[in-house]
């Protein structure tokens, strides 16, 4: 069995002599986030390239139209739609460093990129540095949340 925690300092004594290995791995450096931020955006590019070369949904098929103009237009909506959501990523190079300064590992930045995704989605838009923005807002808050949260634990039990 794996265990994965942030939280070794609040183990049980008894628990921890039945953990056999146990494997410490360091904080990321900045240019190793930037490595993992430049994957994670390639494979965006790289999933939006595929998606561009297959056909639009045709929305026709779940909305009933009154004429054939209406399918046309509704078939041109549909082509507009498929171009503006496979587009790839906006973010830049220096946008690329700052966020490789940010202290997070390589799982937040995927779980930061995969929600900023479906932001983009959602607004019909192509990936951009504002939706990461958006979600890290959102995250970091809780992050806050959570430190506070640590300290009172950490001042009521130590």
């Amino acid at each position: 069995m794996f265990l994965t925690t942030n939280r070794v300092s609040t183990f049980d004594p008894a628990f921890q002599s039945r953990i056999h290995i146990s494997i410490d791995y360091p904080e990321l450096s900045p240019d190793s986030r930037r490595k993992i931020w430049e994957n994670f955006l390639s494979r965006h590019n790289d999933a939006q390239a595929a998606a561009r070369l297959t056909q639009p949904k045709n929305p026709t098929s779940s909305i009933k139209s009154a004429s054939e103009t209406n399918d046309n237009q509704n078939d041109e909506a549909a082509k507009a739609k498929h171009e503006a959501l496979t587009q790839p990523h906006a973010i830049t190079k220096r946008e690329i460093r700052q966020l490789s300064l940010l202290k997070i590992n390589g799982r937040q930045i995927k779980n930061m990129l995969k929600t900023a995704q479906l932001l983009a989605n959602r607004k019909t838009e192509p990936l951009a540095h504002k939706h990461i923005k958006t979600v890290l807002g959102a995250t970091q808050h809780l992050h806050n949340a959570n430190m506070v949260t640590d300290d009172v634990r950490s001042s009521i039990f130590n």
